[in-house]
């Protein structure tokens, strides 16, 4: 990113697929809604925010990510570069550390013992790192809670990301609304999640887990030919990674800036100053903002914005038209059938107090809400650190806002209705 006085969050590269990191996106209709983000301040002489590239000497991306971060560097051109230097090869060395470790679909033994290793190597006894033990006992522990997410629903994620691909593509006759079979796979994964008996992972003594399936669970895989992973950390994972390398940078001494992924996640260090998330309709193809949230100091957020659907972008969303009647699919799925959820356009969470995790895993619980009796007891019950936007695809222009972000929020259309909750 170049130095800007107002820069704009944009993409990076999230496994092949070209994607763009927009905060949050939410549809109505025809129109979508957009959120990206601009920093507030004005700098002078080199001095700004610039995002850190994920790059070895010659250019090339070593592993695939879809998180950006973005420090805070003050000084000249010269001293900048400096500065941006140092912090990129930080940057790249953690980044690689635990990405490696994560990423279930690769295998980087021996340079390092992940997930995808795991996956590999059933029913035997892993040696990891302390690092990755404790975040797949995290996982595994947050798996066992009522709030729609399961470190062993990799396959039901694997699934939604052929569909999301060939979707964007203009491929639609798999869509689960069209090809019953789809739907009934997708029910058949669900049902294989949500039973515990089908799978086993064990923490042992010195960083040593064991992953183990039921012979249920193998006997399906091989009927239908299966390649996905039993375990992943999902939606979880940019989570995780960005949770670690916060920390790492925080350590350094880099407390001004933000780290996001291209799923509307984030987090800002300890001394980051403000963010303006402004709020954009598009309809026929045209962009206008119709407002903003004023955000301040050090905060996390999760956005699920994959209302992308009118963008276009390959692999991320995508609008499904069947019988006079608009569908949107992504990735943010109710485990409880496997199915892609839309019946918000757009859901944020804001929290000041909470960690990064907490607040992705609080906006993946909201997956599973379709009518407004269990809307109204999920807000009932929401716990007081987190702030919340939610915007209904049913509900037109009409935004529901928590009391507290009312005052962060400026809208300049008259035809929106601020509903406060």
């Amino acid at each position: 990113m170049e130095n800007n006085n107002n820069s704009s969050i944009k993409l990076s590269k999230h496994k092949h697929l070209d994607l763009f990191i927009i905060l949050f996106f939410a549809t109505v209709a025809i129109a979508t809604a957009l959120i990206t983000c601009s920093v507030l301040g004005v700098f002078e002489n080199g001095t700004g925010y610039y995002a850190l590239e994920l790059a070895d000497a010659t250019g090339q991306v070593k592993y695939a990510t879809g998180i950006e971060c973005n420090l805070f560097f003050k000084g000249n051109g010269f001293e900048v570069n400096s500065k941006k230097k140092k912090a990129t090869n930080l940057y790249n060395e953690r980044m690689e550390y635990i990405y490696m470790q994560t990423s279930a679909y690769i295998d980087y033994s021996p340079y390092a013992t992940g997930i995808a290793y795991i996956n590999n190597n059933l029913d035997r006894d892993i040696i990891v790192t302390d690092t990755l033990y404790n975040i797949l006992k995290d996982a595994y522990q947050k798996s066992l809670l009522d709030n729609n997410y399961s470190i062993f629903a990799a396959p039901i994620y694997h699934e939604w990301d052929i569909l999301l691909y060939s979707g964007t593509l203009g491929e639609y006759d798999n869509d689960p609304l069209i090809y019953e079979e789809e739907k009934n796979y997708l029910n058949d994964l669900a049902n294989i999640v949500n039973d515990t008996n089908n799978y086993s992972l064990l923490f042992k003594d010195n960083n040593t887990v064991n992953l183990s399936i039921s012979e249920t669970y193998r006997e399906f895989r091989e009927t239908h030919e299966m390649d996905s992973p039993i375990i992943s950390l999902n939606v979880l994972e940019n989570a995780y990674q960005m949770n670690y390398v916060s920390q790492e940078l925080e350590k350094e001494g880099y407390k001004d800036g933000y780290l996001i992924d291209e799923y509307g996640s984030g987090i800002t260090l300890s001394n980051f100053s403000s963010l303006n998330l402004e709020l954009f309709n598009i309809t026929d193809g045209e962009s206008q903002s119709y407002g903003y949230l004023e955000e301040k100091g050090s905060y996390v957020f999760s956005f699920n914005h994959h209302f992308l659907a009118t963008s276009k972008q390959i692999g991320t969303c995508y609008t499904l038209e069947h019988e006079e009647e608009y569908y949107y699919r992504s990735s943010y799925i109710d485990l409880n059938n496997g199915l892609s959820s839309d019946y918000y356009l757009f859901t944020g969470l804001i929290s000041k107090q909470a960690s990064l995790l907490d607040v992705v895993l609080e906006n993946q619980s909201i997956a599973v809400i379709d009518d407004m009796i269990e809307e109204n007891e999920y807000l009932n019950n929401l716990d007081d650190r987190y702030q919340i936007c939610l915007l209904k695809k049913n509900d037109g222009k009409t935004l529901k806002v928590s009391e507290s972000l009312i005052n962060d929020l400026t809208i300049y259309k008259n035809d929106y209705t601020i509903v406060i909750i």
